[in-house]
C-alpha cells in the first residue's frame, strides 16, 4: 500500500510561522490500482517545505487503520473510494498495558532493544508488547518484564460504575 499525499497549504497561512494547521487529502493507493482519498485529515505543515507535513500518533494510527481496513476488502482496480477524515473509526482505547510497560521503560532509561536483550527475546516482541493496540499479555511475561526491569508486579481491579 502506498501513501501518496495531495494536498496544498492553505492561503490564509501566516507566511512567518514555521508550522501551520492544514488539512490535507491523502490517497492510498493498492497495487492493483484501487484508490481510498481520504480528506481534511488534520496536519501540521512546514510554510518553508509545503511538502513536509506531520501528523499527531492518533491521527497517523487512524489514517493506518484506514488503509488496512480498505485493502482488506481487496477492492477490484475500478474502486475509487472517497470518505471524510471525520468518519474514520474512532481508535480503541489504548491498551493501558502497554502504556505501563512504556512508562517503566522510561523511569529506568532504557530502550525497548535493551529489554529485548535483557529477556533474551526478538525486538519485534517488545515492539508487540509496548503497541498501544496489543491487549493479549500473560502474566507469565509481564513478570519477566517486571524481573527485567527490577520493577514489582501489581494487577489491580477496579469495579465499574453500574
Amino acid at each position: 500500500m502506498n501513501l501518496t499525499p495531495k494536498s496544498q497549504p492553505k492561503e490564509d497561512a501566516m507566511p512567518n510561522d514555521t508550522l501551520n494547521d492544514d488539512q490535507r487529502t491523502h490517497i492510498y493507493t493498492l497495487k492493483n490500482g484501487a484508490t481510498l482519498s481520504i480528506l481534511d485529515v488534520p496536519a501540521k505543515i512546514d510554510l518553508h517545505e509545503p511538502d513536509f507535513q506531520a501528523y499527531t500518533v492518533d491521527v497517523a494510527r487512524r489514517l493506518s487503520v484506514a488503509g488496512l481496513a480498505f485493502e482488506a476488502q481487496n477492492p477490484n482496480p475500478e474502486v475509487r473510494q472517497i470518505m471524510n477524515y471525520a468518519e474514520l473509526a474512532p481508535l480503541p482505547a489504548p491498551s493501558p498495558v502497554s502504556l505501563e510497560i512504556r512508562r517503566a521503560l522510561l523511569a529506568r532509561k532504557l530502550r525497548p532493544a535493551d529489554l529485548a536483550r535483557k529477556l533474551g527475546v526478538a525486538p519485534s516482541a517488545v515492539a508487540r508488547w509496548l503497541d498501544p493496540s496489543y491487549y493479549q499479555h500473560s502474566t507469565a511475561t509481564l513478570t519477566k518484564i517486571a524481573e527485567a526491569l527490577e520493577s514489582e508486579l501489581e494487577i489491580h481491579f477496579k469495579l465499574r460504575a453500574s
